[in-house]
């Protein structure tokens, strides 16, 4: 079957399923295998997407960044998908327990950190009520801890404006009954009891004269410590209100915070516990889906082309690198006889001309002498005209 008449959705779920559409050619049952396998890695693909959009979105404003984001952590996703139904293909594809446990593994614990946002977002009104009560509790605890570190400033201040308020108050109540004793012996209601101002009355109204005189002295003398006191409390209120301020402002409702939630909800929910551990499970088997459907569809025919392509293609590559070796061990061979062929001509050449030398030097000893040469006296004849000028 010609490539072109498969149907480009086709191609693209072989293309995610990671299979090759000429290894498919003219086996429809192997054909429809890798479709399903393809349609459980798109839906994977597609769901790891919205949830990481979720996800970005608990954590950024920006919805430019959160489909961004969303969209490179599906790819990435995708990728490992493929990655890991490559590997159980060809011969990769034999029994192996061990990779199998760790393509199982590795799909595990993607499946239950993506789990956590789908979570987040199917109990997403519990967790925004819990939410609310964990921030309360947190924002008591921060204004016990801001109070308890302002404690050591505002107690002495705080001690010394209920002293000065005491001392103020028993010099109030002073002025009142010192009046009071004044008026009742004034009218002749208490004391002596004579109507008029005697000298009972004038000594009292003399002696409430002198606590209100008292009183006020007092006063003027109090009220700059009361300014004081009040402003450097009035500071420390503001510092508590700020750091108060502070933590409202940076306590919100993140990813970490909804879990937080989300967990403290379980805890105190044994029904929603079960249910979330049912819904953990649900949504790490769809990341499992296409490693559990690749294990379940057989898809033997492929991997048996695949496992025959990859043992052409791997003598084939033998053959080539044989014939370029051989074609070198060839080459050198002959570089090595051609070298050796003009090395024995050069040391025939060389015995060549140093016979017809000695020769020579036996024509011209026995010209000279005008007799045959012996051994010794031709020695000695060569000695000298070799080795004469340099002794």
């Amino acid at each position: 079957m010609d490539e072109n008449q498969f149907s480009s959705s086709e191609k693209f779920l072989w293309w995610l399923a990671s299979a090759d559409s000429e290894l498919l050619d003219g086996n429809r049952a192997e054909q429809r295998k890798f479709s399903l396998i393809g349609l459980s890695i798109l839906f994977t693909w597609l769901f790891a997407t919205a949830i990481w959009m979720y996800f970005f979105s608990t954590v950024v404003n920006d919805v430019f960044l959160i489909l961004i984001g969303g969209i490179l952590m599906g790819l990435i996703v995708l990728t490992i998908d493929r990655v890991l139904i490559a590997g159980m293909q060809g011969s990769a594809q034999v029994n192996k327990s061990g990779a199998i446990f760790f393509r199982v593994t590795l799909a595990l614990c993607l499946g239950a950190f993506m789990a956590q946002p789908a979570l987040l977002y199917l109990f997403k009104k519990d967790i925004e009520i819990q939410l609310t009560f964990d921030q309360e509790v947190k924002k008591q605890a921060t204004v016990a801890e801001i109070k308890r570190a302002l404690k050591p400033q505002t107690e002495p201040l705080v001690n010394r404006r209920d002293s000065l308020a005491k001392i103020a108050s028993a010099l109030d109540s002073q002025v009142i009954a010192l009046r009071n004793s004044y008026l009742a012996e004034a009218d002749g209601s208490g004391g002596t009891g004579k109507v008029g101002i005697a000298t009972i009355a004038r000594a009292k109204k003399a002696e409430y004269d002198a606590a209100v005189a008292s009183k006020s002295q007092w006063l003027a003398s109090a009220s700059p410590q009361l300014k004081n006191i009040n402003a450097q409390l009035d500071t420390l209120s503001k510092i508590e209100n700020q750091r108060i301020a502070a933590f409202d402002a940076l306590s919100g409702d993140g990813f970490l915070a909804r879990i937080e939630a989300l967990q403290h909800l379980i805890e105190q929910n044994p029904a929603l516990r079960w249910r979330y551990i049912l819904l953990l499970s649900i949504i790490m088997l769809i990341e499992l889906a296409p490693i559990l459907s690749k294990l379940l569809l057989n898809t033997k025919v492929y991997n048996q082309r695949l496992v025959l392509e990859e043992g052409y293609l791997l003598n084939l590559d033998r053959e080539v690198f044989e014939k370029k070796y051989n074609e070198a061990k060839k080459y050198a061979d002959s570089i090595h006889q051609t070298n050796m062929e003009a090395i024995d001509r050069i040391f025939e050449e060389s015995k060549e001309a140093i016979r017809h030398s000695s020769q020579n030097n036996i024509r011209n000893y026995e010209l000279h002498h005008q007799r045959p040469a012996n051994v010794s006296e031709l020695l000695a004849h060569m000695r000298k005209n070799m080795m004469g000028r340099h002794t």
